[in-house]
C-alpha cells in the first residue's frame, strides 16, 4: 500500500512539473539559398520584433541553415546580407508560443547594396 502511495506521487509529481517545463517562447528558421537552389553559406540573418525592435543575428553554416530560438511571441521580420547578393528583408512574420516558424529565403545575385523586400501578408 505505500508503495502504490509513493508510486503515485512521483507521477503526480512528474506530471505536475511537466507543465512547468512548457516553453512560451517560439523559434524562426530556415535556409538560405540562391536562385540555383545553392546554399549561401555565411548569410548574416537579423531578426527584429517589430514591436519591440530587440535583435537577434545569426550566420548560416555551410548547410545554409539558420535557427533563432526563444523569441517571445509577437510580429517579426528578417533580413538577410550575403556577399554577392542583394539584400533581403521579409516581413509580417507572426509568431506564436510554441511555434516554428520555417522562413526559408532565396537570394537574387547582386551588389550588396541593392535589397529586395517582402512582405508577408
Amino acid at each position: 500500500m505505500l508503495r502504490k502511495s509513493v508510486v503515485a506521487m512521483v507521477a503526480a509529481c512528474l506530471f505536475i512539473g511537466s507543465g512547468f517545463a512548457q516553453t512560451s517562447t517560439g523559434t524562426i528558421t530556415g535556409t538560405i539559398t540562391d536562385s540555383s537552389g545553392a546554399l549561401v553559406p555565411s548569410a548574416r540573418i537579423t531578426i527584429t520584433n517589430t514591436g519591440t525592435s530587440a535583435k537577434a543575428e545569426v550566420t548560416t553554416g555551410d548547410s545554409g541553415n539558420y535557427t533563432v530560438p526563444q523569441l517571445k511571441p509577437g510580429a517579426y521580420s528578417v533580413s538577410v546580407a550575403a556577399a554577392g547578393f542583394k539584400g533581403f528583408e521579409q516581413s509580417g512574420i507572426q509568431l506564436r508560443v510554441q511555434q516554428q516558424a520555417r522562413v526559408d529565403i532565396v537570394l537574387q545575385v547582386g551588389g550588396v547594396t541593392e535589397s529586395v523586400a517582402w512582405r508577408h501578408v
